[in-house]
């Protein structure tokens, strides 16, 4: 597997979840923050379970948009704000679910990026439990006001010559080395350029985006990847972006097979502050099992596609 395949496989999805953001969106069990307006989630949700994306991922026709060249128009204001951001600190609440066995699972964790390809992103999963209105929520920890009950399991870090994962539950840690030419490859390949000085020609090579619904506030925005790479970590992105600042505050991966999702709510945004260099060294920690430069696929964790801890996939 090429280095290159490594960023996309490993660490796209949790990457393009963190877009830069000065919007704040809301967390599910959060209320300090504004979230989408009712009918951009209603859109999200419906065609996260119902749109099947064009095999050959032109750009769907829109109603709103049926030439393209407002998309066109947002596209190039968005890479005009990425290009300013040179680090970027950002919290994440992650929702994945499968539909096939009504899996639902909650993580939150934060994100650490800085030009021209250090990241840094750690996941926590959180312990659920029904509400009175038989809704999946988080259960507070009663040790701690404000926080809650969770479970360390990954950590991902793309250091200068290596990406490295970390899987807390069986305490393995896999690397990835990244030779200098190769590196390149990588963020050319890679979800980096789409966060940092993303360009707009680039993006419209990489993907088909359509501008499916705005209101007073948001725009809405499928994404659709060309690229085989892209292909095999997700079918098809939905994009809530703030028309304030014209970057995303919410994105859902439909997975490639269509039957799981993860949305990802984005908050407390610190672009261009500076990032202690520490979150973007990968080490060995002691009575853990590393593996180096592996040849078989990378564990699912990292990815859009069905979690490896559901019952029927084991």
């Amino acid at each position: 597997m090429r280095p290159s395949q490594i960023i996309l496989r490993v660490s796209l999805t949790a990457m393009i979840a963190a877009v830069p953001v000065v919007a704040t969106a809301q967390q599910p069990g959060r209320g300090a923050a504004s979230r989408p307006p009712a009918q951009i989630q209603t859109q999200t949700q419906t065609q996260t379970q119902t749109h099947t994306p064009e095999p050959d991922a032109k750009r769907a026709p829109s109603s709103i948009d049926p030439d393209g060249s407002r998309m066109k128009w947002l596209l190039n204001a968005w890479a005009k704000q990425s290009e300013k951001l040179k680090t970027l600190a950002v919290s994440i609440y992650r929702v994945d679910r499968d539909f096939r066995w009504k899996d639902e699972v909650h993580y939150e964790g934060s994100a650490y990026f800085q030009s021209p390809g250090l990241a840094y992103l750690d996941f926590s999963r959180l312990k659920l439990a029904e509400n009175d209105k038989k809704q999946l929520v988080p259960v507070p920890d009663p040790k701690k006001p404000g926080a809650r009950l969770k479970t360390h399991t990954e950590t991902i870090i793309c250091s200068n010559d290596a990406v490295w994962q970390y899987l807390y539950e069986g305490k393995q840690i896999y690397v990835f080395p990244l030779a200098k030419g190769e590196r390149q490859r990588a963020l050319d390949e890679g979800p980096l350029p789409f966060l940092f000085n993303m360009k707009a020609d680039e993006a419209e090579s990489r993907y088909a985006m359509t501008l499916d619904k705005e209101n007073a506030n948001f725009y809405l925005v499928r994404v659709i990847p060309k690229l085989q790479g892209d292909r095999e970590t997700f079918k098809m992105a939905l994009l809530t972006l703030d028309k304030k600042f014209l970057l995303p505050a919410q994105i859902a991966l439909i997975s490639p097979d269509g039957k799981s999702t993860r949305v990802f709510y984005l908050d407390n945004q610190r672009p261009n502050k500076p990032i202690d260099e520490k979150y973007f060294k990968g080490g060995v920690y002691k009575n853990w099992q590393v593996v180096r430069n592996p040849t078989a696929e990378m564990p699912r964790q990292g990815n859009a596609g069905p979690r490896p801890d559901a019952p029927a996939r084991r």
